[in-house]
């Protein structure tokens, strides 16, 4: 858990003294737009945070709030209390985890917009954005900031879409670019990055595929290297993690096993 929430709470103090002289949004932006918010309007932009780790969205409001030009308007610790305020209106913009107790966020975002909610939304998540960035544009977001870069752009990302643009790192590709994997891997790696996930071996991922046990095992070293998996152990929890973003949480993750 600490591995998730650490980078927001010691970077606090640094975004109330260091950020003052940092550039605007005008300047950020790089393209003269100003932000829909700060001088030019009487309240700073109230933004929904969605994480299921109350300590991660404290941080969050305590570092936004520093800044005098968001207000925490709402939060939100699981995807129902979240659909809830979202479609209850009044946020404008919506920061968003990846992955929720209970569903996966981008699961979320697509019903949002399905149900017509336009407030930009930002997705932040711990997970590579090489592999998940490209789906989170696809699901209806306008950015995608890692949590441990939060505290250098997240501020930016807001004045951003806040602005009407998008801000997404360069992995994610371009927004027509279903290219094998604008998210990182090809149809066939993701099928048997899913079966690792489920705890299949090289031989029986072989066999489910159709396939010979070394053309599986050269996959399984071309998506090892995709995301970026020092070890076995990080290579599963990749593989559950991008599970648990393409189909929600398994029951046993549901039930808190």
């Amino acid at each position: 858990m600490f591995g998730k929430i650490g980078p927001f709470l010691p970077n606090i103090g640094k975004m109330r003294s260091g950020r003052g002289g940092r550039p605007g949004a005008e300047q950020a932006l790089g393209d003269g737009s100003a932000p829909c918010y700060g001088s030019g309007m009487s309240s700073p932009a109230r933004l929904l945070l969605v994480d299921d780790h109350a300590i991660v969205r404290q941080g969050l409001s305590a570092l936004l709030s520093s800044s005098g030009r968001f207000a925490v308007a709402g939060e939100a610790g699981d995807a129902e209390e979240a659909r809830a305020k979202i479609l209850s209106g009044g946020y404008d913009a919506i920061v968003l985890d990846l992955s929720l107790k209970d569903a996966s966020g981008l699961s979320l975002l697509r019903d949002v917009r399905a149900a017509g909610v336009s407030a930009p939304c930002i997705v932040l998540s711990m997970h590579d954005a090489a592999l998940y960035a490209a789906k989170a544009r696809d699901a209806g977001a306008q950015g995608y900031v890692m949590k441990d870069r939060a505290d250098e752009e997240l501020f930016e990302a807001l004045d951003t879409v806040l602005a009407g643009g998008t801000c997404f790192p360069a992995s994610a590709g371009a927004a027509d670019g279903a290219a094998p994997g604008a998210h990182g891997l090809s149809p066939r790696e993701e099928e048997i990055f899913l079966a690792v996930a489920d705890g299949l071996s090289t031989k029986a991922i072989a066999e489910r595929m159709g396939l010979s046990a070394r053309t599986v095992d050269v996959h399984r070293a071309n998506i090892k290297r995709k995301v970026r998996a020092d070890t076995p152990a990080d290579f599963l929890a990749k593989a559950m993690a991008f599970r648990r973003l393409r189909n929600g949480p398994s029951a046993a993750e549901t039930e808190g096993i």
